[in-house]
């Protein structure tokens, strides 16, 4: 049972932080999370670092250093389940992409949750712009369409309205309407289950490098808000961790939302 389910969990691995000079078959590393495929191989410089997912282990390896996919071992022991669900996130192919923030009238910018994204549920809704000053937000049930909750702010406001049911909204802020979906239940559950895997591969990891996993695990799965919504914590648990607020940088690159 044991070779079997090694057997298809094998594929590629997840560069999921990186740091310092690291490069890909001769070119820069693309900004992680990143998949690191059979066959190809990661430079990792003196005095770089790359935190490294593998059916279900966790790694930061520091330079100077190859990596290539055969060199890594995964978990010893695991529950089936969750590793199982884990592996076939790491072997799909994602469609998130540079999705950016989008602009609108006034020239604001929504960059939580992500236009045309699919949520878990809102936590906060974040913009910016030029000189707007406050801004009613509402979130908009297209389901109903009804107004399910109103908020003000300034650049950024937090979410504490009802649960949303699964299906689509949209948020509404300086005279612009975003759209979003709320994911169903059942994607969600799985999702957390290969979370759940995740979370176990992590352990004895320091905090940004252990955030990395479980952002990239939520990026692998399409759900981006979810990714960001891990490192804006993280960061705020511990604001003056550099490591940490690079992470955030790199993700944020990863989605367009800076340059």
């Amino acid at each position: 049972m044991f070779l079997l389910l090694s057997a298809a969990l094998a594929g590629p691995a997840m560069i999921t932080a990186s740091k310092g000079a690291v490069s890909l078959e001769g070119s820069d590393a693309p900004p992680a999370p990143f998949l690191l495929n059979e066959g190809q191989a990661l430079k990792i410089a003196e005095g770089a670092t790359v935190v490294v997912l593998y059916e279900g282990a966790a790694t930061q390896i520091k330079g100077p250093a190859t990596l290539s996919v055969g060199d890594l071992t995964g978990a010893k022991a695991a529950d089936g389940d969750e590793l199982a669900l884990l592996g076939d996130l790491m072997t799909r192919t994602t469609s998130v992409g540079s999705v950016g923030a989008t602009r609108a009238v006034g020239g604001l910018s929504l960059e939580r949750p992500l236009a045309g994204s699919v949520v878990v549920q809102p936590s906060e809704i974040r913009w910016s712009c030029t000189a707007c000053g406050e801004q009613q937000v509402e979130i908009i049930s297209f389901m109903d369409d009804e107004v399910v909750w109103t908020g003000k702010g300034t650049g950024h406001v937090s979410y504490d309205g009802p649960a949303l049911q699964p299906g689509p909204y949209a948020v509404t802020v300086g005279g612009n309407e975003f759209a979003f979906k709320v994911a169903k239940t059942a994607d969600v559950k799985q999702v957390e289950t290969a979370i759940e895997a995740a979370r176990g591969a992590v352990e004895g990891l320091e905090l940004a490098a252990a955030t990395s996993v479980i952002s990239a695990v939520y990026l692998q799965a399409n759900m981006p808000n979810e990714a960001l919504r891990i490192v804006d914590e993280a960061v705020a648990s511990e604001p003056d961790n550099e490591d940490l607020k690079a992470l955030q940088g790199s993700l944020e690159k990863r989605l367009g939302l800076s340059e």
